[in-house]
């Protein structure tokens, strides 16, 4: 299942039996703040493959740094001449850091796609739009009272059912060029004022898991400092329980998403000795 910050709040609301309206034991932003942190937390075990291509060759230039936080560049690749075949190589570039160097002569123009791996956003507060749209947009506005600034360049968002790419941002007039009914979802109409929810795309289902439950500990945590006196104890052995499982869980998962390492070995054998008067 593919998770905006609007479903894992309904799922929090669900688990932690969130009352709707004013009465709602958590609000809407202690629930956003929860799954922020959870993600933060979690980031750093987690992290799946990604692929750019905004960037292309530019005479006489060498050098090309990439603003996401990239953990390692997988592959390179760009494509030779109008002959549509991709070319890899190893020998021609030089990662370092978030940067490439590239050692080699190359035609201007020509794209980079470059595949590394990062680790997961954390999930933006959601965005409001400004104007309703139809069937057939292809760019929205935003209402720039809502925080945009936040939001990563590039991605997907869910607004009621229909979930959308956005492949660029004008932060002039706060348009986004959009990409209709991804993921088999129904191009529909939307009105003015509706929730734009930031959208998570990473393979790995468990680390939805993983940000639910954290964020639920999160929250129960900062229940914990106002409750009555005669309801801390039962909450705060509830908090030790959650955070203890939580734990064992980490230990659980983080083995499952480490890139897999091979131990180089060296073939040759050492050199034997002889003993003295052999």
């Amino acid at each position: 299942m593919i998770y905006s910050l609007d479903d894992l709040r309904t799922e929090l609301g669900i688990e932690l039996r969130n009352e709707s309206g004013t009465n709602a034991r958590y609000s809407e932003l202690e629930m956003n703040v929860a799954i922020r942190r959870a993600t933060n937390m979690l980031s750093e075990y987690f992290w799946h493959t990604s692929q750019d291509s905004s960037k292309s060759f530019v005479s006489d230039t060498y050098t090309y740094t990439y603003d996401e936080p990239v953990r390692n560049f997988e592959k390179v690749a760009f494509r030779a001449g109008n002959d549509g075949v991709y070319q890899y190589t190893d020998s021609w570039y030089e990662p370092i850091d978030g940067t490439l160097v590239f050692m080699g002569d190359h035609v201007g123009g020509e794209t980079i796609y470059v595949w590394y791996n990062r680790h997961p956003d954390p999930y933006p507060d959601d965005l409001t739009l400004d104007g309703e749209i139809t069937g057939s947009a292809a760019t929205l506005t935003i209402d720039s009272s809502t925080p945009v600034y936040l939001w990563p360049s590039t991605g997907y968002f869910k607004m009621n059912n229909e979930i959308f790419k956005y492949t660029a941002w004008d932060a002039d007039t706060n348009t986004m060029t959009i990409v209709r009914n991804q993921f088999n979802t129904a191009v529909q109409s939307h009105a003015d004022d509706s929730t734009l929810s930031y959208i998570n795309l990473i393979d790995k289902p468990v680390f939805y898991e993983g940000v639910k439950d954290l964020a639920m500990a999160y929250l129960q945590r900062i229940r914990i400092v106002d409750i009555p006196a005669s309801e801390a104890q039962g909450n705060v052995t509830i908090m030790r329980e959650i955070m203890e499982g939580y734990r064992r869980w980490i230990q659980t998962h983080r083995m499952r998403t480490q890139k897999q390492t091979f131990t180089k070995t060296n073939s040759s054998s050492g050199m034997r000795t002889r003993r003295r008067g052999k």
